[in-house]
């Protein structure tokens, strides 16, 4: 037999658990070396070939009926092993063959050792060898080895793909149906996915605070399943990821897309809280009722109304007999006391509004029900039917539904309020319903539970029979016996608590050698049992001595302790002390003067308290004397304070006899009279006076006497409109003007300065410490800020009373150090901008002189800024809908869209509230809609009240870059080439003969006047939908062109109108619209990216006004403020010196 030169190894491997075919790898050939060998999967080697289909497996030596004599390799089975595995490959081990047989086995030396692919890249294979002759296939091949069960180890798969989610807003079990595909890359056997779910919502919550949620949540699926259902929660955004995980782990997560995000439309509340009534007065056949309702969170979907619904049956009948809240029908007030025996009859009682919800509400005292205006509009586009819960126990979530009284909106007749009397003679119990306008324009309804009595009963009414039941003189005497006898129990334990707490007098004056009153024995007991025994103060250590911060170290003191989330501040301000051992509040903690005072917490120490002179000799005059405020001194003692809080009504004549007294001539007020409706001040004086866009000067005068002997005084009341209890400004510029407005009037002959705010301490203090610390900053160039509130605290508890009042105090001085005071008088503007466009100053050390307006400009820069979050406007779904990536809303300000129901998902557009002069959201500036959001435009309009809209570019001409410059990077750059080839669409009619419609909306053109400067259209617009019709004054400005502030060598530089009267005279129309509309709404500016044009125009406006009402004006501060509300804002300095020439215009022009 021809000895075989060469004899190739071949491995043959199955795949018994993924196919039933078999596959044939690439011969290769052994070496007498190399006795170990890798296959690898095909997708990760680029040397892989084409599977090829192997023969029968008999052909491989395996068959019994072959001839040993004539094979050369015997009966030789070759032994293979599995010695490792990886992501991509296997290794095998192949033990050498014996003697005998090596010799037909030809040594290939040229051959380097082979990876061999086509191996799966997952899941179990069945692999042999065969030694085979060289001839071919159909050569002689010896027997195979026996089978080795291997595979790869799994990777980490690539991501899902097309993965989509649908929000079905079912009334009682919103949900989410999120699918997928598997990934391109396996990887492995998929064992399960994991899903993150991204839920966002704003929404006014029980306390109607505005909130902003953003919430996540991972949910992992049973196997390999490819869709999953997870229970939502209405008036919601959401977006979805997926990942898949083998045994490797997880795998990329998907990308998001639009089809990955819905929004879950409004619903009804979850739960609406138990409300509770009690009987407040009965006489005659008459009674009135108190009742307290409870506010329910708007988390599901914004409420646009409640009412209060009362049912009656005639007679003395329980409770049981009533049926439950969700069966009853509503009728009038004469339908529903017109029925008699076993029939209700239900009535509306009361309507309010959202926001208009009183604390307190009296049924049955006939006055007139508010108009509220806000739930006629509920029923305005549908009416209401109850649709009774389900009672399917088949229901799988029947236990959930039981007590879920859900109404839905078709069809019903709209009742209004009416609060009539409420008969002796009958049974009353009552519910709240919750109405809330649905994007389909129905209003859905929810029902509460009865109300539940007050636990403060009146006598005659028992617990089961309810308000509305009279009361048998027959059960009356077993009460009266329980009555007496618990008068007797009382008596006796007061008796035993009288002998005690003579005893520990006794004791109490034996240890401290002082004797005291019983009264005062009583108060230190029970503060002992507190722990803190009055008059002797719990010790603390004394506050450390921390050294003062220079005025050139400011900024990087705040920067440093604003780190981490103001870990620094609130280190430094958890040490400032907050009582001492030589204070004391005996007057404050006594029982006479307890109602004196407005919070139990905040008292006045007895050392340094305002003591008013009694008002008699008697002992019910002994505590005449009292009133919650105390003296402060200030910087080096040279102003002293009366911090005192808000007077309640009962001590409205205490507070005036203090201004007579101490002759006040100086008062501050930093606090409205409610906040959050809730009653921060009791209203002291008549209402006249000054306004200015953040306080309001007042002259009161105060009288004593008659006749010859009458004395009269004059007081200034400084009064600060917008600062919120425990909280800060954003910009500390308003308080620091208001304090230079004070110090201007201010002398010391004036005596005491009265400042009050609701418990004297919080803004009180902080006020009181900006006074001290800017003095000693501006005479010894440094601010002991940690000493001076220190010592503050030290004359009355708790000033400067929360973290972000304390984070404030640093951040005035901050920037007090960093800007000084900027601002301008008006006969001082033209010289002033004389100086700032001429004067060179040499700085920063280049050698360049540049101008003090550059100067000033450039330090706006300087500011320090918390980063706003923007994520809804770079969000994949709304990228499309920006012009300019770098010029978006921010989060906290942004233009947020009603839901509707076409788009219940599409709440974005690009635009933000810019606040006005007086603080309020005056101004929404915005881009230049796109062909694609002109709906979007006129829902903005619609929705928040636009009234008048401003229009700064060009429409259907070519761009000329005035905006470039605030697109820095090359991608930026393209997109914003692009988007400046589409100018603004014209989105109004051409004549008066046609209507445009953009959706739901549809505008008509009812006038139009052109003027030299801008063309002035009034344009009606409708929603179709449900009717309601708006009148908009639009202002298209054509005066807008190159300037010589334009640099030819710098394109990123913004051109402003060539002369400053175009502006000016259309600020004065838009004024004198605004003064002559029957309602005044938000102005809408808009240019081409809603950027440098419009910031241009809006600064203007507050400027003006603010020179009109102050005299004066602050053009860095106003900058700056706009800045922090929307990025790319006067980013120029062209723009920024614009405005100063335009001021010193209108000022030329308005001066005599």
């Amino acid at each position: 037999m021809e000895r075989l030169k060469k004899s190739p190894l071949v491995f043959l491997y199955q795949e018994p658990y993924c196919s039933s075919h078999s596959f044939l790898t690439k011969p290769f050939y052994n070496t007498y070396l190399k006795t170990a060998y890798s296959l690898c999967t095909k997708s990760n080697d680029v040397s892989c070939r084409n599977r090829t289909p192997a023969p029968d497996f008999k052909d491989y030596g395996n068959g019994a009926d072959e001839d040993h004599s004539e094979n050369p390799f015997g009966k030789y089975k070759p032994v293979m092993t599995l010695s490792g595995a990886s992501k991509v490959s296997v290794t095998l081990k192949i033990d050498p063959p014996p003697k005998d047989v090596m010799e037909f086995i030809g040594a290939i030396a040229d051959l380097e050792f082979t990876r061999h692919c086509n191996l799966l890249e997952y899941g179990p294979c069945r692999m042999l060898i065969v030694a085979r002759a060289v001839h071919g296939f159909s050569g002689l091949a010896g027997n195979a080895s026996k089978g080795v069960i291997g595979a790869t180890l799994d990777a980490p798969p690539s991501q899902p793909q097309n993965v989509a989610v649908e929000c079905f807003a079912d009334p009682e079990f919103p949900v989410l149906r999120v699918r997928w595909d598997p990934p391109k890359e396996v990887g492995g056997k998929i064992v399960k996915y994991k899903m993150k779910v991204v839920m966002s919502a704003i929404y006014d919550d029980e306390e109607g605070y505005n909130q902003h949620t953003v919430d996540d949540l991972e949910v992992q699926t049973m196997g390999n399943e490819t869709r999953q259902t997870v229970l939502g929660t209405p008036n919601t955004n959401y977006s979805i990821t997926v990942t898949a995980l083998t045994q490797a782990g997880p795998g990329e997560w998907s990308h998001r897309s639009k089809e990955s995000q819905c929004f879950m439309q409004p619903g009804l509340p979850s739960f609406i809280p138990a409300s509770k009534w009690r009987p407040f007065s009965e006489s005659g056949e008459r009674r009135i009722f108190m009742l307290m309702p409870r506010r329910v969170s708007q988390r599901n979907g914004p409420i646009c109304c409640y009412r209060v619904v009362l049912v009656r049956f005639p007679g003395k009948v329980g409770k049981d007999a009533f049926p439950d809240p969700e069966n009853v029908t509503l009728r009038t007030y004469e339908e529903a006391h017109e029925v008699e025996n076993n029939t209700y009859g239900a009535y509306v009682a009361e309507m309010f509004g959202p926001r208009e919800l009183p604390d307190v509400i009296m049924l049955g005292d006939e006055l007139p029900a508010p108009s509220a205006k806000a739930c006629q509009l509920c029923f305005s586009v549908g009416a209401i039917r109850r649709h009774a819960r389900s009672k399917d126990s088949s229901h799988p979530h029947h236990h959930r539904r039981e007590r879920n009284f859900y109404h839905e909106a078709l069809t019903s007749p709209v009742l209004d309020a009416e609060d009539g009397i409420l008969s002796t003679e009958s049974t009353y119990w009552g519910f709240m319903e919750v109405i809330v306008q649905k994007p389909d324009g129905h209003a859905g309804v929810k029902r509460s539970r009865y109300f539940a009595m007050d636990e403060a009963p009146v006598p005659g009414l028992s617990a089961r029979e309810g308000p509305g039941t009279s009361f048998s003189t027959s059960k009356l005497v077993p009460i009266i016996s329980g009555i007496l006898l618990g008068v007797l129990v009382v008596g006796f334990l007061l008796i035993g608590i009288f002998f005690a707490l003579r005893n520990y007098s006794k004791l109490l004056a034996a240890g401290q050698g002082v004797e005291h009153s019983f009264s005062f024995s009583v108060r230190h007991m029970w503060a002992s049992l507190r722990g803190n025994p009055e008059g002797i103060p719990l010790s603390q250590p004394p506050p450390p001595d921390r050294s003062p911060i220079p005025k050139s170290k400011l900024v990087p003191a705040f920067v440093t302790r604003h780190r981490d989330g103001d870990a620094g501040f609130r280190s430094e301000f958890e040490l400032l002390p907050d009582r001492f051992a030589d204070r004391t509040t005996h007057s404050s903690d006594d029982l006479n003067n307890s109602g004196k005072n407005r919070y139990p917490d905040i008292k006045a120490y007895d050392q340094t308290r305002v003591t008013l002179s009694k008002t008699g000799t008697t002992e019910e005059h002994a505590c005449s004397d009292y009133i919650n405020a105390n003296f402060v001194v200030g910087f080096k003692e040279r102003k002293k304070f009366i911090c005192a809080q808000g007077p309640l009504l009962g001590t409205v004549n205490d507070f005036w006899r203090m201004i007579w007294e101490y002759e006040v001539q100086l008062m501050i007020m930093l606090t409205n009279f409610e906040e959050n409706r809730k009653v921060k001040c009791c209203h002291y004086w008549p209402e006249e006076g000054t306004e200015t866009y953040d306080y309001v000067l007042r002259r009161l005068r105060a009288e004593k006497g008659e006749g010859e002997s009458k004395e009269t005084r004059e007081v200034a009341h400084y009064h600060y409109l917008v600062w919120k209890d425990f909280m800060a400004p954003e910009h500390p510029s308003g308080v620091l003007k208001f304090l230079k407005r004070i110090n201007s009037v201010y002398t010391p002959d004036k005596g005491q300065i009265l400042i009050h705010c609701s418990a004297g301490v919080g803004r009180t203090g902080t006020l009181v410490a900006l006074d001290s610390l800017l003095q000693e900053m501006n005479e010894e160039g440094k601010a002991s800020v940690f000493n001076t509130v220190s010592e503050l605290r030290h004359q009355r508890n708790y000033l400067v009373q929360s973290l972000k009042q304390y984070i404030f105090v640093y951040r005035g001085l901050m920037e007090y150090a960093q800007f000084g005071d900027t601002e301008v008088a008006q006969g001082e503007l033209r010289e002033n901008y004389q100086r700032m466009i001429q004067r060179p100053s040499m700085e920063f050390g280049s050698g360049k002189g540049i101008s003090p307006m550059q100067e000033e400009f450039s330090r706006l820069a300087e500011a320090v800024e918390d980063p706003k979050p923007i994520t809804y406007a770079t969000n994949e779904q709304n990228e499309e809908k920006n012009r300019c990536s770098a010029i978006v809303p921010y989060d906290q300000n942004r233009v947020i869209l009603s839901p509707v129901f076409s788009k219940p998902d599409e709440t974005y557009i690009n635009a933000s509230f810019i606040q006005g002069y007086d603080h309020s959201m005056s101004f929404v500036i915005t881009q230049d809609p796109l062909k694609s959001t002109r709906v979007d435009f006129w829902r903005m309009v619609l929705d928040h009240n636009v009234t008048t809209l401003v229009m700064l570019s060009e429409c259907e001409c070519e761009a000329d870059g005035d905006e470039a410059g605030l697109c820095d990077d090359d991608d930026e750059r393209d997109a914003l080439t692009a988007a400046a080839d589409v100018m603004c669409p014209q989105y109004w009619p051409d004549s008066a003969d046609e209507d445009v419609t953009f959706d739901h909306i549809r505008v008509s053109l009812a006038k139009i006047d052109t003027l030299p400067m801008f063309i002035k259209r009034t344009l009606t617009v409708t929603n179709v939908k449900n009717g309601e019709t708006v009148t908009v004054k639009q202002f298209q400005y054509l005066g807008w062109a190159d300037s010589e502030y334009a640099d030819p060598a710098d394109k990123t530089v913004s051109a402003v109108p060539e002369s400053t009267s175009g502006l000016l005279e259309l600020n004065s129309q838009i004024s004198r619209t605004q003064e002559t509309s029957q309602e005044v709404g938000i102005v809408g500016v808009h240019c081409r990216f809603g950027g440098d044009r419009s910031s241009v125009f809006v600064c203007l406006c507050i400027l003006l006004q603010q020179l009109r009402t102050e005299r004066a004006v602050d053009v860095f501060q106003t900058v700056r403020n706009l800045r922090s509300q929307r990025p790319g804002m006067i980013q120029h300095l062209a723009q920024y010196e614009f405005l100063y020439k335009a001021l010193v215009d209108y000022s030329d022009k308005e001066s005599p």
